[in-house]
């Protein structure tokens, strides 16, 4: 009988070995286990009756596909000042995508069309990009501005597809923070800067080109408008106006009791290079 409505095989306490998709059954849960082009990703599926007897466990792993290279650090300094120039102007957030071009063996940065305020980012994906048999969606960035670096719930509903996850806070400080990931089906293992960027390598190629021109690519993010209700009894408000005004936020330090480790600095990502974690929702919002 197929209790889990799966139509593939389910291994006992493993997983069967030398296949993309595979799924295993274990003390702490039905789990799955994913390879694609950006690694080997392992998730939990459901829970299990604790009378099935089985010792094995699992847990939520990663491991990188090597046969594409680090990204190289200019790819993050250019996006940093893109995020830079971005707040600047109109003191938002911003959404980057870092795509690998597998003709050119290299990687480029895409900025779709967006809406953006101080605190939300909501964009548009490029078929041209998602559909184009070229082309790998690796990573995904947006920007907290001065606040600080970490994964909020809405984040986290948006990691489906099996790829990298970036967040960069603090941007005007002398070492931005960070936090990264790697997740499928909205379950993550955070990683140091060095598990992405090569800090060995500037670019790929002597004709590589990461440069972000935030003039030219401006009319691709549009300020967010919020129209303000009115009710009888009480004024109308004046008009529809951009979130462009707010007070500056202070520094936001991760939740402390949150059990999701915080990489703010570049000393945490190389002093402590293999610390990993299961991701659980931050509410410091």
């Amino acid at each position: 009988m197929n209790i889990f409505n799966i139509s593939s095989g389910v291994s006992v306490g493993e997983f069967a070995p030398d296949v993309d998709e595979t799924y295993g059954l274990f003390k702490n849960g039905l789990f799955k286990k994913t390879k694609n082009q950006i690694g080997t990703f392992t998730h939990k599926v459901s829970e299990v009756p604790e009378t099935m007897g089985i010792e094995a466990v699992c847990e939520v792993s990663f491991e990188r596909d090597e046969t594409i290279p680090k990204i190289p650090y200019q790819v993050f300094q250019s996006i940093l000042k893109f995020y830079k120039d971005v707040y600047k102007d109109i003191k938002s957030e911003v959404y980057t995508l870092v795509v690998w071009d597998k003709e050119a063996k290299d990687f480029f940065i895409h900025v779709p069309e967006q809406q953006v305020s101080g605190a939300t980012v909501k964009y548009t994906n490029n078929v041209e990009i998602y559909n184009n048999p070229k082309y790998l969606v690796y990573c995904d960035f947006h920007s907290h501005n001065t606040m600080n670096a970490f994964f909020s719930s809405v984040d986290t509903k948006d990691e489906v597809a099996g790829r990298y996850f970036g967040v960069i806070g603090k941007i005007f400080e002398e070492l931005p923070a960070m936090a990264l990931k790697a997740s499928f089906n909205r379950q993550g293992v955070l990683l140091g800067y060095h598990d992405l960027f090569d800090i060995e390598t500037e670019k790929l190629h002597e004709t590589s080109n990461y440069y972000l021109d935030y003039e030219a690519l401006k009319d691709r993010i549009k300020e967010r408008v919020y129209t303000y209700p009115s009710y009888a009894g009480f004024p109308k408000a004046n008009k529809a106006k951009p979130v462009t005004t707010y007070t500056k936020p202070k520094n936001i330090t991760v939740n402390s009791k949150a059990k999701t480790k915080s990489y703010n600095n570049y000393n945490r990502y190389y002093s402590d290079p293999d610390v990993y974690s299961d991701y659980e929702d931050d509410e410091a919002w």
